[in-house]
């Protein structure tokens, strides 16, 4: 089956998602820097971030299932502006070192921007509750955003500085931890901004529940079954 090749204005679809993902959350974070205004606020900030780096993980992870498992990459619509990339990373894991900064990044702005955009209906003043839910979004977009680049750099034969550092202290994908997912059976491993889900989705097969429910309300399977091998060439 051949691949769809990226529709012409995908480039502008991933431009024009960096640019309001850009302004939303810098909208975001300068509201978010006027709530640190005493211990009780800064401790739920501070609680809030770790949380909604934990869900960009999971969030990512998610998707990252959901486009190895089902549908093809000549899908009308889906197919180039979605499936195609995730089909190529695991014929070629090196591709994604090769990608422009908008290939690299514009997807994930596209489908984090309205969760950016939500952010400015959300008053983090009108109480506790409220900041926290609006830290923890602000972490999500972040986190999200970022996955690229953190798995990007898990394939890098020589990462920079900061990536190994970042890797060294887990806070980020490591390429010991992606190699599983790019191993037999291709079915594992999916949370790629930190990897941290990985363990408790696996443990309670949450990945085999969530495809049967998905198949029992039709949407459809990919004809390849699992992903397919990676090359030999994961990274150095």
């Amino acid at each position: 089956m051949s691949a769809a090749p990226p529709p012409r204005y995908a480039w502008l679809l991933d431009a024009f998602g960096v640019a309001a993902w850009t302004f939303f959350i810098a909208v975001a974070i300068e509201r978010l820097g006027h709530e640190f205004t005493s211990a009780s606020r800064t401790a739920l900030i501070t609680l809030a971030v770790p949380l909604g780096y934990v869900l960009s993980d999971f969030a990512t992870g998610f998707a990252h299932w959901f486009c190895d498992t089902f549908f093809e990459e000549d899908t009308p619509v889906l197919g180039p502006l979605l499936i195609r990339s995730f089909r190529e990373h695991h014929r070629d894991p090196l591709s994604i070192t090769r990608h422009h900064f908008l290939e690299l990044n514009g997807s994930n702005c596209v489908a984090v921007a309205p969760v950016g955009a939500s952010l400015l209906a959300i008053d983090p003043a009108a109480s506790d509750a409220w900041l926290f839910v609006y830290a923890t979004l602000v972490s999500l977009c972040l986190g999200t955003v970022a996955t690229n680049q953190f798995h990007r750099w898990a394939h890098e034969p020589s990462p920079n500085a900061l990536a190994r550092f970042l890797q060294k202290c887990r806070l980020v994908l490591t390429p010991s931890h992606h190699a599983v997912h790019h191993a037999p059976p291709y079915a594992r491993h999916y949370c790629v901004t930190n990897g941290w889900a990985n363990v408790l989705m696996e443990k309670i097969r949450f990945w085999e529940a969530a495809e049967r429910v998905l198949v029992a309300a039709g949407v459809p399977k990919s004809a390849e079954g699992e992903a397919p091998a990676a090359s030999p060439d994961f990274a150095a």
